[in-house]
C-alpha cells in the first residue's frame, strides 16, 4: 500500500464562539492543491489546515491549537468494504508509543502525527511492507537519475579521450615504423648495389632480404587503421 507524506506541516485548531457568531464562507480557492478540513458539531468547530494558512482565521477566533503535524495520505481510492486500513497502520505507530490523528474522506484516509516522529514513522512502515513517498524523496530520486545520467555521460567522454588517445599514440607508433623502413630501404639498397658492385654476389643476395622486408613493413604502415 502507498502512503504519500504531504509537504508542508499542518495544525489541529478549535475555533471558538467568536468564529461562531461571524457569517463564515469557505473560499475554496485559499485551500486548492492542499488540505483543508473543517469539522462542525453541537459542542466545537475543529479544523485542519496548513500552518502557513493559519492567517485566515483571526486570533481572537482560535481557542486552542496544535501544530507541528505531518499529513500522511493512503494514496489509493479505498472502498468502503476494505477493512482494517486505519487499524494495521496505528498497530506498527502504537508499538513504538506515536499517536496519530485520523481523518476520512469518500476517497481515502489521512492520518496526522507529530512531525519529530515522522523519520521514526516511516522506517517502521516501510519495513512492514508500506511504499513511502514524499515531495523531497521525489526530488532526490529525480536528482539520483540525472547524476546517474551526467556519471555516464562523464564517463562516456573519458572513455572517448582514452581512445582518442590511443589512436593517437597508435598513428605516431604506425608513422614512426613507416619512416623507418623507409630509411631502413634505401640504406639497404645502397648495400646491396655495393655488394653487387664490389663482386661480394652472395652477401648480396642476403643483403636483398633486407629492402625487401623494409619495403614491405612501409607498405603496411602507409595507412593508420583505427
Amino acid at each position: 500500500m502507498k502512503l504519500k507524506i504531504l509537504e508542508t506541516d499542518y495544525s489541529i485548531v478549535k475555533l471558538n464562539n467568536n468564529f461562531k457568531n461571524r457569517e463564515f464562507i469557505i473560499n475554496l480557492q485559499c485551500y486548492e492543491k492542499s488540505f483543508f478540513s473543517i469539522t462542525y458539531t453541537d459542542d466545537e468547530i475543529s479544523l485542519i489546515i496548513e500552518e502557513s494558512k493559519l492567517g485566515l482565521f483571526d486570533i481572537t477566533e482560535i481557542e486552542k491549537i496544535n501544530n507541528d503535524y505531518i499529513l500522511m495520505k493512503v494514496d489509493e481510492i479505498l472502498d468502503f468494504w476494505l477493512i482494517g486500513i486505519i487499524y494495521d497502520i496505528s498497530k506498527i505507530l502504537k508499538d513504538l508509543q506515536i499517536s496519530i490523528f485520523v481523518i476520512s474522506t469518500y476517497n481515502t484516509d489521512y492520518i496526522m502525527i507529530k512531525k519529530l516522529n515522522l523519520e521514526v514513522a516511516i522506517e517502521a512502515l516501510k519495513n512492514n511492507g508500506y511504499e513511502i513517498w514524499c515531495l523531497e524523496e521525489y526530488f532526490a530520486m529525480e536528482n539520483i537519475n540525472n547524476d546517474v545520467d551526467t556519471t555516464k555521460n562523464n564517463n562516456k567522454v573519458v572513455n572517448e579521450t582514452k581512445y582518442s588517445g590511443r589512436y593517437d599514440t597508435e598513428e605516431k607508433r604506425r608513422a614512426k615504423i613507416h619512416m623507418n623502413s623507409l630509411f631502413m630501404f634505401a640504406i639497404s639498397t645502397l648495400l646491396v648495389w655495393y655488394s653487387f658492385k664490389t663482386s661480394h654476389k652472395i652477401e648480396g643476395f642476403v643483403l636483398t632480404l633486407i629492402p625487401i622486408i623494409s619495403l614491405l613493413v612501409a607498405y603496411k604502415t602507409r595507412e593508420i587503421k583505427k
